[in-house]
């Protein structure tokens, strides 16, 4: 490890080339180094220069059996690929007692002089304008018991995950479905035209399913074997 706590650099951990759709944004699985003996370790996600079309976002993150999940994005309108052997940023090694936890210091200033130090949720919100007055009026209540308050908090730090009205829907990419439809032949098949090339192997086919269910033709009404055609009130023969 360098003096600056650089580690390497972050490739891609997958051997074939990564496609990125036109803007959009997606994970992708880096490989780094491995911690001692194969412990995990924090560390800080630094983008190169090479990256320039392909965006990766500065980060933190676990590395665990040298691998590492990195953030990257496409905002021009057509696809790009990143190839195996390609830097994605450069990895330094992150002490984790200067990782800030979901926990901050709150220090207060009593009568007496003295600083009152206590642990707040950094992620919870002072502010509740964006609850529901349902939901303001259950929580802006004295007699709430420690089970109460810490559900109370808990509401306000996820106060994104609910819907606000019936027709907020939301969006989210984490979550693909795939239905199975087994064996089922599509609503409504793609039309195939016959190729010329196959025209007398097909009348082939239709002429002996029709001589192995006993189906006879007769020489009177068949059109393809009649030597002479009624065409626009006239008889054509095969010589025209």
């Amino acid at each position: 490890m360098a003096e600056d706590g650089l580690l390497g650099f972050v490739r891609p951990a997958r051997r074939g080339h990564i496609r990125v759709p036109p803007r959009s944004e997606m994970l992708v699985w880096g490989r780094a180094r491995r911690g001692p003996r194969g412990a995990d370790y924090c560390a800080l996600l630094d983008p190169t220069s090479e990256t320039s079309k392909v965006g990766v976002a500065r980060m933190l993150a676990i590395v665990r059996n040298g691998r590492i999940l990195v953030r990257v994005c496409n905002p021009h309108p057509y696809s790009l690929s990143i190839c195996r052997y390609k830097k994605l940023g450069k990895l330094y090694h992150i002490d984790e007692m200067d990782v800030h936890g979901p926990r901050g210091l709150s220090l207060s200033l009593e009568e007496d002089g003295a600083v009152e130090v206590a642990l707040v949720d950094a992620a919870v919100h002072t502010e509740q304008c964006e609850l529901p007055q349902k939901v303001k009026d259950l929580t802006n209540r004295p007699d709430l018991s420690e089970a109460q308050q810490e559900l109370c908090a808990l509401l306000q730090k996820w106060e994104k995950v609910f819907a606000k009205h019936d027709e907020d829907f939301g969006q989210t990419e984490a979550v693909k479905h795939q239905i199975h439809t087994g064996g089922a032949a599509p609503i409504r098949e793609r039309y195939r035209p016959l190729p010329p090339l196959m025209y007398r192997e097909h009348l082939d086919g239709v002429l002996q399913r029709m001589w192995q269910h006993g189906l006879k033709l007769r020489l009177d009404k068949c059109k393809l074997l009649q030597h002479e055609v009624k065409f626009l009130g006239h008889m054509v023969d095969q010589r025209g």
